[in-house]
């Protein structure tokens, strides 16, 4: 099936999730029991489109911009998936689904060159890939986790809360699972940056460095979270740099190399 039209009726389920959710939350009562069902129905279409867009071409696969940030945050949905069935679980596609719609309809509109990245007969190129996608993931979760950690953070100071932030679990309890998130993309991070020097061609460019860089600051802070007991916006200093380095190393870094340099990859 078309890749284009996959990824706006992904769109439109997850526009239509982030509606429902949002009504749920500004009418103080219990999320509809469709919502849940209908999460994971748009997070499997959106599944269905990534597939059909990696995978459009025979000789490989079809990599990007577009199609790493739409499978980026299909995976991110995908493990958020697993919080509906907890209680208080919606504010994953309340925080989610919003991005991923905006994400689908740009994977939809932005044109992919039919150059493969990865050929057939390159399958430790692929292993490597594979965990880099993976590490992706798992810091746009972290991401996620981080921004909810600052709206709360800041309605604790002000003293103003909104009927949402009530409803999402403690902060504490966020940022708990907040560092095994990190503890869990620091480990994908790693083996990225080792299976990149064994089955990647390995040179110090601009994405070699910004990975290697968003490595350190992660190190720097697991080691200052377990040895000084980082925490509050000291931690999420920290953690938006990784991020941020982390997303000029692949996000950036093929943004300029597709667009502005005219050379895709």
């Amino acid at each position: 099936m078309d890749p284009i039209l996959l990824h706006f009726l992904a769109a439109l389920g997850y526009l239509a999730i982030t509606v429902a959710s949002w009504r749920t939350c500004r009418k103080e009562t219990s999320p509809p029991r469709w919502l849940s069902p209908a999460y994971l129905g748009a997070v499997s279409l959106h599944a269905l489109a990534v597939w059909s867009l990696l995978f459009g071409v025979p000789s490989g696969i079809r990599l990007g911009v577009a199609p790493v940030l739409s499978l980026t945050l299909w995976l991110a949905g995908a493990m958020l998936a697993g919080a509906m069935r907890r209680s208080q679980g919606y504010w994953a596609p309340l925080i989610h689904a919003p991005v991923a719609a905006a994400v689908s309809l740009l994977a939809a509109l932005i044109p992919v060159s039919d150059s493969p990245v990865v050929a057939a007969g390159a399958p430790l190129l692929v292993v490597h890939l594979v965990v880099a996608l993976l590490g992706y993931s798992l810091f746009s979760v972290i991401a996620v986790h981080a921004f909810l950690m600052t709206l709360l953070d800041q309605a604790l100071h002000n003293h103003r809360f909104f009927r949402w932030l009530e409803r999402l679990p403690p902060l504490m309890t966020l940022e708990r699972q907040l560092f095994k998130l990190i503890a869990l993309g620091f480990v994908a991070l790693t083996l990225t940056n080792v299976t990149g020097f064994l089955f990647a061609t390995w040179r110090w460019d601009h994405k070699t460095v910004f990975s290697v860089s968003a490595w350190v600051v992660f190190l720097l802070l697991l080691i200052g979270r377990w040895r000084y007991g980082w925490r509050g916006q000291v931690a999420l200093r920290w953690l938006w740099a990784g991020i941020f380095l982390l997303a000029l190393a692949y996000v950036g870094f093929h943004f300029v190399r597709d667009f502005l340099l005219a050379h895709p990859r």
